[in-house]
């Protein structure tokens, strides 16, 4: 599956690994636990800037930001 051609009807992912939000001073100050291993996230949607392409995703009512290399898709209707 090609990034960007994912259509966002509830896609569920599974963290390949530990996941901490990527805007880690924001999770470091709210005080929300990393994402464990093998956990289901849903995802939230994309988006790109200067430091790499992001992927959001959603897990126990937090938006994570996160990379593709930390995921696999494990449904995408």
């Amino acid at each position: 599956m090609k990034r960007g051609y994912i259509m966002q009807n509830s896609i569920k992912l599974r963290a390949l690994r530990e996941i901490y939000d990527e805007d880690f001073k924001t999770q470091a100050a709210l005080k929300y636990p990393n994402i464990p291993k093998g956990e289901i996230v849903e995802y939230l949607g994309e988006f790109r800037n200067f430091y790499g392409d992001y992927v959001k995703v959603l897990w126990n009512n937090r938006r994570y930001n996160t990379t593709w290399d930390k995921l696999e898709v494990i449904n995408a209707e």
